[in-house]
């Protein structure tokens, strides 16, 4: 079964005895604040790990279903590496098209974004839809591009073997992608690769979305190093953070409070990974969701192919 929020937050809202909620409410870190701050529980290091590992798994595996719907969107990766092949904006459109049948895909199948059906019985569909853009410019500008792509493609290559070792269609996409330079790959995607310019009618567009785009990867790294499990997250309440999008109020709700348990479980997770500086960064990742809003908007005024 899936990890739920929904499931772990009721269980900890009771505080059962015997509970680790209960056992860690009785220990606390200090804070600069001279609040009371439960300590960190294995429990939730668990929480955290099984969240990051779903979505991702989530994500291959409606990937490795439409390689085996349609062979082209490998294609294109190899042939903008082995060909040299500009990305220009009809491939930047075709990898868009992509992402956003992967990301729904995952995204309805959830098992809190499942749980909202029975409320609404579009509301998964709805959720993805109005959670694509911010989505899309979250992944965009930290898993796929520069020095992380070719530990993602190959996490996915992984994800193949596993599946289906004997699949004849996957394993000849990972004995291909075996004998390509993968960072060779990273190299083709940077961002000047992808976003040559004019790519959209107005320079000002343009200056101002490699800002944004900057300003995302900054983010994805506040330690310096790249923080997974933030990022994921974050895309998690982003996935609940459009409940308007919802048109029964009690689905409304549970969306809510997914939202809210996952900005809880965040918090308390920058809290133990970055210290005093966990509020500020909570706050830039709510920020962070108008910038990739933003950001999209931008990349949607890109050129007609």
């Amino acid at each position: 079964m899936s990890p739920s929020l929904v499931n772990a937050s009721a269980a900890e809202a009771r505080g059962r005895p015997g509970s680790s909620f209960a056992a860690a409410s009785c220990i606390a870190l200090p804070s600069p604040t001279g609040v009371p701050v439960m300590e960190w529980t294995e429990e939730e290091d668990g929480r955290v790990v099984a969240l990051a590992a779903d979505m991702k798994n989530k994500f291959y595996g409606v990937l490795a279903d439409m390689l085996l719907e349609d062979i082209w969107p490998m294609a294109t990766i190899g042939r903008v590496l082995v060909c040299g092949e500009a990305l220009g904006p009809d491939i930047i459109k075709q990898m868009e098209l992509i992402f956003r049948k992967a990301f729904r895909g995952a995204t309805v199948a959830l098992e809190d974004v499942r749980r909202l059906a029975e409320w609404d019985a579009r509301a998964p569909d709805a959720l993805a839809e109005a959670a694509f853009p911010k989505a899309f410019c979250l992944v965009g500008p930290t898993f796929f591009s520069g020095d992380l792509l070719p530990s993602y493609l190959g996490g996915y290559l992984g994800f193949l073997r596993r599946r289906s070792p004997s699949n004849p269609l996957w394993m000849a996409v990972t004995a291909a992608f075996d004998r390509l330079d993968l960072m060779g790959l990273s190299v083709a995607f940077r961002y000047d690769a992808v976003y040559v310019s004019p790519w959209t009618p107005s320079a000002q567009f343009e200056e101002e979305h490699r800002r944004l785009h900057d300003s995302i990867r900054a983010w994805s790294r506040p330690g310096g190093d790249f923080d997974e499990a933030m990022v994921l997250m974050a895309v998690l309440a982003a996935v609940f953070s459009d409940d308007l999008a919802l048109t029964v109020a009690p689905a409304r709700s549970a969306a809510r409070g997914v939202r809210e348990t996952t900005l809880l479980l965040m918090a308390r997770y920058l809290r133990r990974i970055y210290g005093s500086r966990a509020k500020e960064l909570l706050m830039e990742c709510l920020r962070i969701e108008n910038v990739a809003d933003e950001a999209f908007r931008i990349h949607s005024q890109m050129l007609p192919v």
